[in-house]
């Protein structure tokens, strides 16, 4: 069983060999992966304790460029219910280490007792008492101690893992939260705008059509428009709300009204997109892929444990004890010393024993299968997540373009109305037009910030 973990995890390697070898950056021609080495560890760790270092703020911080935003992130990373859970579950698995722990070391009890007897027909007390000191000992001579501490400690290595994982998800979370009220404000300016511009163009068309100069149909539309326009302001209104309450509850926060963001979205930093370690390495340093790994080496060390438990336990122990009467309890040739070392052995069972062992290395196979799962799956994140940065820049560039030809249309359109040449139908269809693409922008600028955040999570702590 202990070469069959080494070989299945060196399939493992070659099997994303392939794959990590195709990572390329969507900016950069070049592959990321290109020339160096993409493998799995081939080997398990032996030995532990595995340590993480702590998750900062900063990890997200130098990805924007916003000031305002480093605040929030301090906050997530202090309050965040799910953060505050996480770190409890660390400190239960740190008790459930120094358990298996102590186990190794000598127990040692005292007792005590004192008493008084007598017939009921002259009442004279006899008294009694006695005194004792024992010690108990596992020299773990197969290993089931160690086996177990083993295993202890790589679930609490889990935790850690897990606990860094999950503040870097809600790092990832805040920001992206903080980019959507951002953008929710700048649609609701946006949609303020084109309520008061067709307020307006109301006003004139009422007068226009009470001066004669255009139609009945005219009037209505824009009164049609005007009203389309009221509604949209109200549900954008709710989105921003919705919006605040979201960023809020990520803070651990309730009172979503006092949030203050910046005014615009910000600015991707010049060390923002991209990958400081090869593909097959951020793959490998993501904190999701450590804590499966660490759970197959805490299954492997209950295989150990049940084959341990499955032979003859030995232990020591012994003790001192005495004392007839309580004059006694300080008399030292009253005492008796005894050490005792014994061995058991379980001869029959009805085959519990070997169903252990059936069932923890049964969960060793799961745990490897789910190590491979989870390191494809954070290979495909990371791609994806580098692919649909890429794919929403490339929108933006060309909502620029065509946000710029709308603007310049719209003025051209509206300047043939004010001299007659163009009805209001024709000044609404552009204006239906360049509200669309500005609100598009906004969106794919804010999908922009969103999805380089979820790169910057998909890539790892080796980012």
């Amino acid at each position: 069983m202990n070469n069959a973990i080494p070989l299945t995890a060196s399939l493992l390697a070659s099997c994303l060999l392939a794959s990590c070898a195709t990572l390329a950056d969507p900016t950069d021609p070049t592959p990321l992966a290109a020339g160096v080495e993409t493998q799995l560890p081939s080997e398990l760790p032996s030995t532990l304790p595995f340590t993480v270092d702590p998750v900062r703020s900063d990890a997200f911080q130098s990805l924007f460029e916003d000031a305002r935003l480093s605040d929030y992130l301090d906050r997530a990373l202090a309050a965040n219910t799910d953060l505050i859970g996480g770190r409890a579950r660390l400190r239960a698995a740190e008790a459930q280490t120094a358990q298996a722990r102590a186990a190794r070391s000598l127990t040692l009890s005292a007792s005590g007792s004192a008493g008084a007897a007598t017939l009921i027909s002259d009442f004279d007390f006899s008294d009694s008492g006695g005194a004792g000191l024992s010690f108990g000992y596992d020299p773990d001579v197969f290993g089931r101690i160690s086996a177990n501490v083993r295993s202890a400690e790589a679930r609490q290595a889990v935790q850690s893992a897990e606990l860094a994982r999950l503040q870097r998800v809600v790092l990832a979370r805040t920001a992206q939260s903080y980019i959507d009220v951002i953008a929710s404000d700048l649609q609701l300016a946006l949609a303020r705008e084109n309520f008061e511009f067709l307020g307006e163009t109301l006003r004139v068309s009422r007068a226009r059509f009470e001066g004669g100069a255009i139609a009945r149909a005219d009037f209505a539309l824009s009164e049609a428009e005007y009203e389309n326009a009221r509604a949209s302001l109200a549900a954008q209104e709710g989105s921003v709300r919705d919006a605040r309450r979201a960023l809020a509850s990520l803070i651990g926060d309730f009172a979503d009204e006092d949030l203050r963001v910046a005014n615009d979205l910000p600015n991707v930093s010049d060390s923002g997109l991209g990958l400081a370690e090869t593909a097959s390495r951020a793959v490998m340093s993501r904190y999701d892929v450590q804590a499966s790994r660490l759970a197959l080496v805490a299954s492997v060390a209950d295989v150990d444990a049940a084959k341990a438990a499955a032979l003859p336990s030995v232990s020591l122990s012994g003790g001192a004890s005495g004392g007839l009467a309580l004059s006694d309890l300080f008399d030292i040739d009253s005492y008796i010393a005894r050490l005792t070392a014994s061995l058991a052995e379980t001869l029959f069972d009805g085959g519990a024993e070997v169903a252990r062992i059936d069932g923890a290395q049964a969960n060793v196979d799961a745990q490897l299968a789910s190590y491979e799962a989870r390191a494809r799956e954070a290979y495909r994140e990371l791609v994806a997540g580098f692919d649909r940065a890429h794919v929403f820049e490339q929108r933006l560039a060309a909502l620029d373009v065509a946000a710029r030809a709308a603007e310049t249309a719209l003025d051209l359109e509206s300047i043939r109305y004010d001299l007659g040449e163009a009805i209001l139908l024709d000044v609404l269809t552009v204006q239906r037009r360049v509200n669309a693409i500005r609100a598009d922008r906004i969106r794919t600028e804010a999908g922009y910030l969103q999805a380089v955040a979820d790169a910057h999570l998909a890539a790892g702590p080796a980012r």
